[in-house]
């Protein structure tokens, strides 16, 4: 008998060990995986700070120029601010550090900091492209420690504009940001060391492997279990039914050690994944900012140019000598009047996506507000016969901006007009859809393929085959109206079909469905 319980106690406790040491090495792989993401999460960080700086033109025409102010006050402490970097330099081609930025007052580089920089200046042009931005991000030496790098060429956004001078950003992997960041993850004793084996092995800029590991202690959930176990196991050698409660008992305690530790991995990858989606929003809503402050810099001359233009071309001042320049100043007055109205489209946008447009919803009649836009844009069909039909309904009351519903029905009853085959015919109706209206403009022109139906209301995109390129435009005017529809709590479809029209239909809330009385059909011929 107490040969039996021995060997039942001798397998229990075999049993156990293993489990344990197979717990311990599954935890070992979580870990690793994590620390993968955290190493990825940290350089794609990295880049994405200095790719949104290397390509403005802003920081590429000031560096060309004679303001070395602006660095001073938004280059190194904005990058420090928003993305924790720590040293942020601005070498020529040459190598020469022009500019230099660091959380340390009073850094002193040393000789091997000044070849480290140096270095990664030489990389930034080696792997600069011709028609695209391009950053490397990897691990090197500075300050006598390990520090994430990032280097890239400053260009304009324009490219095939040579570039001079390469944007270098580091991140120290100090022993208190190691430990802040092994906190944050749940990982014990990461370190950054030279020489470390069994940890992640961390790359150079230029692709190769560096001298650095990223090490850690791994957890032994597993041997303290194993430690807590072995008296419980030994208490039950007395009988056989304890010993098998205790051995329900471990493997109950290993599986809910297991689900945990799977559960902590899935959390800290979902926290990576938002916090690489905060940054992007983050970025996509500075770049938005930027733009509209850029356009609204652009207004003030593009005003000026149409306007002298349009002085000179009335000839107030006298004749203009010879003939011939009348018509350039008409071409630079049309060319300035086209550009304002392409600057005003992207202020409109970034003022959407910057959350700076507040509709000012309201009673509309839709019977007022189709009349007053088609007598708008007859003028635009008068030129190739074109007529427009408004399809006369019960009048309808909806919920919108009056504004921004004019633009929207001026947007597509424009389209519509210029997709439309010489004398042809745009239709305007509308029907009650319960608690919404639908407002239908159709056109018979052209139409457009599935592919492109799929990309419509995204900006700068346009119908892009044969007929549609006939004309001008940014493709900005069908963005403008989706999200203007979308703020007023509404919706727009399009549906095309090739060589039979496209109809474009504008759904808003109800507010009153009133009954009016109207003609069978009112025609307006453009």
């Amino acid at each position: 008998m107490a040969v039996i319980v021995a060997a039942c106690v001798g397998t229990i406790i075999w049993i156990v060990k293993v489990s344990a040491i197979s717990l311990d090495a599954g935890q070992q792989q979580s870990e690793r995986r994590l620390l993968r993401v955290l190493v990825d999460t940290q350089q794609r960080t990295l880049t994405n700070a200095l790719e949104d700086y290397s390509n403005w033109k802003e920081l590429y025409d000031d560096l060309e120029g004679p303001r070395p102010s602006w660095e001073k006050e938004n280059l190194g402490p904005y990058l420090s601010t928003a993305f924790g970097v720590d040293h942020v330099f601005v070498a020529a081609r040459n190598g020469q550090i022009v500019y230099s930025f660091s959380r340390e007052p009073n850094l002193r580089l040393s000789a091997a900091d000044v070849l480290t920089i140096a270095q990664l200046t030489r990389l930034a042009f080696r792997i600069e492209p011709q028609d695209r931005q391009l950053a490397a991000t990897g691990t090197v030496t500075f300050h006598r420690q390990p520090a994430l790098a990032a280097t890239a060429t400053v260009r304009a956004t324009t490219f095939g504009v040579s570039s001079h001078y390469a944007l270098i950003e580091m991140r120290e992997f100090s022993a208190a940001y190691l430990h802040v960041l092994g906190h944050d993850y749940g990982v014990a004793g990461l370190q950054a060391a030279q020489g470390a084996s069994g940890g992640i092995p961390l790359s150079a800029p230029d692709g190769k492997l560096s001298p650095f590991h990223l090490a850690w202690r791994p957890s032994a959930h597993g041997r303290a279990l194993f430690i807590r176990a072995l008296p419980s196991i030994v208490g039950v050698t007395t009988a056989a039914l304890f010993a098998f409660v205790g051995l329900v008992f471990v493997w109950w305690r290993i599986a809910e050690h297991m689900r945990s530790g799977e559960e902590r991995i899935i959390d800290a990858e979902l926290k990576a994944s938002n916090a690489r989606a905060e940054a992007a929003e983050e970025t996509s809503r500075s770049k938005s900012a930027f733009i509209a402050n850029m356009s609204h810099e652009l207004r003030t001359p593009l005003n000026a140019i149409i306007g002298f233009s349009e002085l000179i071309s009335t000839e107030v001042l006298g004749a203009i000598r010879p003939a011939r320049y009348r018509d350039y100043v008409q071409d630079i007055h049309a060319s300035g009047r086209h550009l304002l109205q392409i600057v005003d489209d992207v202020l409109h946008v970034s003022r959407i996506e910057a959350g700076r447009f507040e509709p000012v919803v309201e009673r509309v009649s839709l019977n007022e507000a189709a009349a007053e836009c088609i007598r708008m844009v007859e003028v635009l069909g008068a030129t190739r016969g074109i007529s427009l039909k408004a399809i006369s309904a019960p009048d309808m009351n909806v919920l919108a901006d009056r504004r921004a519903l004019r633009q929207i029905l001026i947007n597509t009853l424009s389209n519509a007009i210029k997709f439309s085959p010489v004398n042809g015919s745009v239709e305007v109706s509308w029907r009650d859809e319960g608690d919404r209206c639908a407002l239908r403009i159709q056109d018979h022109g052209c139409g457009m393929p599935p592919e492109v139906l799929k990309d419509l209301g995204k900006p700068f995109v346009q119908a892009e085959h044969a007929y549609s390129r006939q004309y001008q435009g940014t493709g900005l005017g069908l963005a403008i109206s989706f999200k203007l529809a979308e703020a007023m709590g509404g919706s727009i479809t399009v549906s095309s079909r090739m060589e039979t029209g496209t109809a474009v239909t504008l759904r808003l809330p109800l507010a009153i469905a009133e009954t009016k009385a109207a003609g069978d059909h009112t025609n307006i011929a453009a």
